[in-house]
């Protein structure tokens, strides 16, 4: 559930697009190109056309879709380059919008909640990632956060689409999933918390070790 989720490349996108594209624009380049030159129209004259048509199609679309891969992709190394530059700029620039998906998925789910049906369980789930110790500096929590995000916006699209018997099925499994964010939530959380202590006690320890002895290590580390 903490692991980031794979980027989806808009050139691979745009690739598979044209791919898909190809049979409708073959025929209707054919077509196209039998009713122009076919004067008058008959089978072994359309043949014909459509051979001597096809030995130029295929290498010019086959350029095409290189051409559109290669500008797409260029644009996405430039947006990335892009954010990485305003990331150096704003080191906060992740938190931030990291708290800004948590609040945004947050307030979405709480809108499935408060319609009728099973959402009990849900409304406390929610009330678990509302006031959880995020901590959205940390990447771990940021991929939580852009988990929770999908799965808010899939769960809201649902609803709506929904039909009224079907609405409290949509509730039930937005319980189940965002139960186990929340839960992922708590075990982050603890877990940073743990660490915090143990530093807090090393740092105890050095200052004691350096400046002499002192009573509030307590009784020394775990």
């Amino acid at each position: 559930m903490n692991e980031p989720a794979r980027k989806l490349l808009r050139w691979r996108f745009a690739v598979g697009l044209l791919i898909h594209l190809a049979l409708p624009a073959y025929v209707v380049t054919m077509g196209v190109a039998i009713l122009v030159a076919a004067k008058p129209v008959s089978l072994l004259r359309s043949l014909h056309i459509a051979l001597v048509a096809s030995a130029w199609f295929i290498p010019a679309y086959g350029m095409l879709i290189a051409a559109v891969a290669l500008a797409v992709r260029a644009g996405d190394r430039r947006a990335d380059d892009r954010r990485t530059s305003l990331a150096a700029l704003d080191p906060q620039l992740a938190a931030r919008h990291s708290a800004q998906r948590v609040a945004a998925a947050v307030a979405s789910l709480e809108q499935i909640a408060a319609n009728p049906g099973d959402a009990e369980g849900l409304r406390a789930a929610v009330l678990m990632l509302r006031d959880g110790a995020w901590r959205h500096d940390d990447k771990r929590f940021q991929s939580l956060a852009a988990d929770l995000a999908k799965a808010a916006g899939a769960f809201a699209a649902s609803f709506d689409a929904a039909v009224a018997g079907q609405r409290s099925e949509v509730q039930l499994l937005a319980t189940t999933a965002v139960e186990q964010i929340a839960g992922e939530l708590q075990r982050l959380a603890g877990e940073a918390s743990r660490l915090d202590h143990r530093d807090a006690q090393v740092a105890a320890r050095y200052i004691e070790l350096r400046y002499g002895g002192t009573d509030f290590t307590g009784d020394g580390l775990d």
